[in-house]
């Protein structure tokens, strides 16, 4: 008896009331420590518990067992008003409701974020309109010394000749981005994306508008290429845009890689470009590991399918490809992969984090809130 008495004790001072809400702590612990969210969890009871409720024999049995426990005060019953907890939405079909139970003011917790939601099937889903990836423009980092003619012209220099293997991506980065802040084209109606504006009618937009653009300090590592005449910085351009389409070419496949090469060279040879050369662009397959070249990338190929008029279209010879591989929700889904071991087919089979369901189901899951249709989406 005696210890029964000190474990009663031990655990009503493992109670405290916060918020409106009891908490209850370990009651073999000395201290109240601080308490894990156990937010996982806590979505899997729930949806455990919406697959239990499709079985209405068993509901009496539940209810048996809540009434008992707020009999005993082991429980306590939450007013419909309380703004602790939030109400949730129950979403099914026609069928399910004829096999489910009634969930009319079924009250949910979240003590960490507060957050609103839905519960459905597929777990709890925050009340939000868009992926939180897209509240504003992807972020790209770019070196800023292009930013100066001296810079300018020793990228220029490096990338028109026979580009060393040795070449870092952040070189082209930082050089397309120079010369794509020249590059205009004028939206006829309020371009917008998700939740993003990228452009209001009548307003003059770059490549680099897509984009939120963080310049940071650099060097070039590299020394210049001495030549006899000055190449065309848009030939440079489309070179250094060129190693995206030839270093995503099969590997094994060595004649398409030099037939590829070729046809873009003809492609280019044309004015405005007038190319000369593409000597070094299979010297340098590693820039496609950098996210911010693959990023710029796609950004020059959603502006030129945009203006599918302008007089440097051409680019898309380039960046072809960038449309399937590099839109901000592939990248997402692709990181969300690599970080569980899977391959992204095989991760939107089996969803382990609630914030990767989330972001699955708003991909694919119809309007309002996916794009995958729409021809100048983020997506």
């Amino acid at each position: 008896d005696d210890d029964d008495e000190q474990a009663i004790k031990q655990f009503k001072k493992g109670i405290i009331m916060q918020n409106g809400r009891y908490q209850v702590r370990w009651p073999w612990k000395d201290s109240l420590q601080k308490l894990s969210n156990n937010y996982g969890m806590c979505l899997g009871r729930l949806k455990n518990l919406v697959k239990r409720l499709q079985f209405k024999a068993i509901l009496p049995l539940y209810d048996e067992t809540i009434r008992t426990q707020l009999k005993n005060e082991i429980i306590e019953e939450v007013d419909s008003n309380d703004e602790v907890g939030f109400n949730t939405e129950i979403t099914i079909d026609s069928k399910e409701i004829e096999q489910m139970a009634n969930f009319a003011g079924f009250v949910v917790y979240d003590a960490v974020t507060g957050a609103s939601g839905t519960l459905s099937k597929a777990g709890l889903a925050p009340r939000v309109d868009y992926l939180g990836e897209l509240l504003k423009k992807p972020t790209i980092e770019i070196k800023s010394y292009c930013d100066n003619p001296e810079g300018f012209e020793l990228a220029r220099s490096i990338l028109s000749g026979n580009i060393p293997p040795t070449t870092e991506s952040e070189l082209a980065t930082a050089y397309i981005a120079k010369v794509m802040e020249s590059v205009t084209g004028t939206v006829e109606e309020d371009w917008k994306s998700y939740s993003v504006v990228i452009g209001y009618k009548g307003e003059k937009i770059t490549p680099l508008s897509l984009l939120d653009v963080k310049k940071v300090e650099g060097e070039i590592k590299g020394q210049r290429v001495d030549t006899m005449e000055q190449v065309n910085e848009l030939a440079v351009a489309a070179k250094a845009l060129m190693v995206y389409r030839m270093a995503h070419a099969p590997v094994n496949q060595t004649g398409y890689k030099t037939e590829l090469g070729r046809r873009l060279g003809e492609v280019f040879m044309m004015p405005p470009f007038n190319l000369e050369a593409t000597a070094g662009v299979m010297n340098v397959p590693h820039w496609i590991q950098d996210p911010n070249y693959c990023m710029l990338v796609a950004a020059v190929d959603m502006f030129f399918r945009k203006f599918t008029n302008h007089k440097l279209e051409k680019l898309r010879a380039c960046t072809l490809g960038s449309f399937m591989k590099d839109c901000v929700m592939l990248t997402s889904l692709n990181q969300a992969s690599q970080a569980l071991g899977l391959k992204p087919a095989i991760l939107v089979q089996y969803i382990y984090s609630p914030q990767v369901a989330d972001d699955v189901r708003r991909i694919i899951g119809g309007p309002p809130t996916e794009e995958k249709n729409e021809d100048f989406s983020y997506f």
